[in-house]
């Protein structure tokens, strides 16, 4: 199974929220919330992209796996990944603006330390707990793959 695509994906989210932290804590002026708005949907984007990527092709090749301890792990991260999705999108649809992330500076810069923590840990996982199963020969040959 090819992970690359996902692995680029993840050092993209990782750089973007990086971006983002570094940018947020200073919201005084309206270029800055502007910078960080932008940011926000690109992020958004590459979420989104990575998100369909899983759905459609990771997950439902790793759950259909003859290895029981491949296919429980994918079926769990992708449950897990549900309530993950849900809050990042949350948060996206209440900062999606410049103006909403200027005149909700405090609460945002709380809430995107959640979402940015949230996220880092979920690829962490993803990356040494879930991809490693992937690289066994436990995988069912012959599903597509991007």
């Amino acid at each position: 199974m090819h992970l690359q695509n996902y692995q680029e994906q993840h050092r993209e989210i990782l750089s973007l929220c990086k971006e983002i932290m570094t940018t947020a804590p200073a919201l005084d002026a309206r270029q800055d919330a502007e910078i960080v708005a932008a940011a926000i949907n690109q992020l958004t984007g590459v979420v989104a992209l990575h998100l369909s990527m899983e759905d459609k092709h990771l997950y439902p090749n790793l759950m259909a796996a003859d290895d029981r301890d491949v296919s429980q792990t994918a079926a769990r991260f992708q449950m897990e990944m549900g309530n993950l999705a849900d809050i990042f999108r949350a948060f996206v649809q209440r900062y999606r603006t410049a103006e909403l992330v200027q005149n909700n500076a405090a609460s945002f810069v709380d809430e995107l330390t959640q979402v940015t923590q949230a996220l880092q840990e979920r690829i962490e996982r993803e990356e040494t707990e879930l991809y490693p199963l992937t690289r066994q020969d436990k995988i069912h040959p012959g599903h597509d793959e991007p």
